[in-house]
Order: C-alpha cells, then sequence, then structure tokens
C-alpha cells in the first residue's frame, strides 16, 4: 500500500469551531480530489458527531469518485447519540450546530460498532486504514485503579477488534491516533 505524503484532515468537515455549508464543504473535497492520484481523508466519528463522515461521502458521491479511486482512515472510538443539551457534551465549546452528540466507545465490540457505523455514515464509501482514536484520554479519565485496569482490557479489546478487521480483510491497516504516544506501551 502506497500512501501519499499530504492527508487531508476532515475536523472542519464537522463544523469545528465554525459551521460552514454543504457547498463549501464540497468545493474543499473537490480541491483536495482534484491534486491527488488516490486522495487519502483522515476522519473520525468524534469529528461533529459522525457529521464529518456523512460530509466526506456525501461530497465524494456528488463528485462522481469511484470509491476504489479514494482511501478514507477513520480513527474509531466515537459512537454517534442523540443530543440532548444544548450542544455537545464532548469537547464542549469546539463543535458548533451539531444535530448530535457522541460517546466514547473503546472496547472490542465499540470499535466493531464505530467501524459499522462509519460505514454507514460514509454511503458507498468504506473506511480502509483504522485506529483506536484517543485511548490516552480514555485512559486517563479512570476513576481508580480497578477502573484503570478495566479500561486497559477495553483497550486491548479494541485492538483485537482492529486485528480481525484486518485479518478479514476489510481495512489494509491499524494503528493508534493519541495525543500522548506513551499509551502505546
Amino acid at each position: 500500500m502506497s500512501i501519499p505524503k499530504i492527508l487531508f484532515g476532515t475536523a472542519s468537515l464537522g463544523n469545528l469551531f465554525k459551521e460552514t455549508s454543504h457547498e463549501e464543504k464540497l468545493a474543499v473535497v473537490k480541491a483536495v480530489v482534484e491534486v491527488m492520484d488516490t486522495p487519502v481523508f483522515d476522519t473520525a466519528g468524534k469529528y461533529g458527531a459522525g457529521l464529518a463522515l456523512e460530509e466526506i461521502g456525501k461530497c465524494l458521491e456528488e463528485l462522481n469518485v469511484p470509491p476504489e479511486k479514494v482511501m478514507i482512515s477513520n480513527k474509531l472510538a466515537w459512537r454517534r447519540i442523540p443530543l440532548t443539551t444544548p450542544e455537545p457534551t464532548f469537547e464542549p465549546g469546539a463543535w458548533v450546530n451539531l444535530k448530535h452528540d457522541a460517546v466514547q466507545a473503546i472496547s472490542y465490540q465499540g470499535i466493531l460498532d464505530c467501524y459499522e457505523e462509519g460505514n454507514q455514515l460514509l454511503g458507498k464509501y468504506e473506511s480502509k486504514m483504522v485506529s483506536v482514536h484517543d485511548p490516552d484520554e480514555y485512559l486517563a479519565a479512570a476513576k481508580d485503579d480497578a477502573d484503570l485496569a478495566k479500561r486497559k482490557e477495553d483497550v486491548l479489546g479494541a485492538y483485537k477488534a482492529l486485528s480481525e478487521l484486518r485479518d478479514a480483510g476489510k481495512v489494509v491497516s491499524i494503528g493508534v491516533g493519541a495525543k500522548d504516544i506513551t499509551v502505546i506501551d
């Protein structure tokens, strides 16, 4: 597998700090598609509680980009849930005018659910590169030693799920998306 030196990060497609119209998002995706032989989009269920995934799928379809001509990297670990508060509960103040909220779902089943949900939001496109998103934050939220031990097991389960997706040929690569690299230890 050959990966370009430049990937397009899609947090802005999820209304990070600013709401942009679908037309503006379409123009950005079009520009990326026009300048890259095989465009790679880096995204996550956390980005706008899945909005970025939806926008990537819609934009690529509107641009008639064949699924085999694009690579999507999805950082898994955040599931979409109904929005029941004035703004999302994850990263308050960061996401603008969302219709959904998101919760962390790091575990064996959580990662499989995130993978399926992400692909549903992408429409006819599928994530071929996947990673566990924010395991460092998940571990740091442990309330005590027993909770930390359980969370470590959840992270191991998450990587078991990623390995199974790779071994089944559903994805071509697996990894970690974390701010604190020591979580790999």
